[in-house]
C-alpha cells in the first residue's frame, strides 16, 4: 500500500502596496509552481510469487496546488504592473504488476507470474486540485496605467492500474480498479486601474471552466 498526501503553494507579493515611482512606475510578479508527484505500488518485472492466499495492491494520492501572484505599481505619469502566476502539475498514481515505464505503460518482456488461491486486487486512486490566481492594480497615473495580469494551468493527471504477469486464481477472484477525480482548475485574473491604495483591495473570481 502507498499514500500520498502533498500540497504545494507559490506566492509572489510585493511589500506593502507596491511600486511607486514620481515619474513611472513599474512592478512586476511573477509565481511558478512545478509539481512532479508519483504514487506507486508495483511489484517489478521478473518476480515469480507462489502459494499465496490473497495480494492486494493499492495506491492512494491526493494532491493540491495553489498558485498566486499580486503586483501593484503607481506613477506620476506612467503605472506599469504585470503580474503571471504559472502552476504545472504532472501527477502520477498507479497500482500495477510488472514495471511501469516513463510512458506510463508496462515495460517488456513478459513481468512475471503470480498464483494464489484467494483474490487479487490493483487499485489506483488520485485526487488532484489544482487553483491559479494573478491580481495586477496601476494607480494614480497622470498618462497611463497598465495592468496585466496572467493566470495558467498545465496539468497532467495520470492513474493506471494494470498488469504484464500471467495471474492463476483458483477460487478467487482479479480485480483492477483505477480512480482519478481532478477538481475544475481554478484560474482567476484581475488587471485594472485604481485610485492609489493596497493592492490586496482588489478581488479575484474564478473564471468559468470550458
Amino acid at each position: 500500500t502507498a499514500v500520498a498526501n502533498s500540497a504545494s503553494t507559490a506566492t509572489a507579493a510585493p511589500v506593502g502596496t507596491g511600486v511607486t515611482a514620481s515619474k513611472v512606475g513599474v512592478g512586476a510578479s511573477v509565481a511558478l509552481n512545478i509539481i512532479t508527484d508519483i504514487t506507486m505500488a508495483q511489484i517489478d518485472n521478473g518476480t515469480t510469487i507462489t502459494g499465496a492466499l490473497n495480494l492486494t495492491l493499492s495506491a492512494t494520492d491526493t494532491d493540491v496546488a495553489r498558485t498566486s501572484a499580486t503586483m501593484g505599481a503607481a506613477g506620476g505619469t506612467v503605472a506599469v504592473t504585470p503580474a503571471v502566476a504559472v502552476t504545472l502539475t504532472n501527477v502520477i498514481t498507479s497500482a500495477t504488476l510488472g514495471t511501469l515505464s516513463a510512458t506510463d505503460t508496462i515495460t517488456p518482456p513478459s513481468g512475471g507470474s503470480l498464483t494464489l488461491a484467494g483474490n487479487f486486487s490493483a487499485t489506483a486512486t488520485e485526487t488532484a486540485s489544482v487553483g491559479t490566481v494573478a491580481s495586477a492594480v496601476a494607480a494614480g497615473s497622470a498618462d497611463a496605467a497598465i495592468g496585466v495580469a496572467l493566470a495558467l494551468n498545465l496539468t497532467t493527471d495520470t492513474v493506471v492500474a494494470t498488469t504484464n504477469y500471467n495471474i492463476t486464481a483458483s477460487t478467487g477472484s482479479v480485480g483492477f480498479s483505477a480512480f482519478g477525480s481532478s477538481t475544475a482548475p481554478q484560474l482567476g485574473t484581475t488587471a485594472t486601474d485604481t485610485p492609489a491604495g493596497s493592492v490586496t483591495s482588489i478581488s479575484t473570481s474564478p473564471l468559468s471552466q470550458a
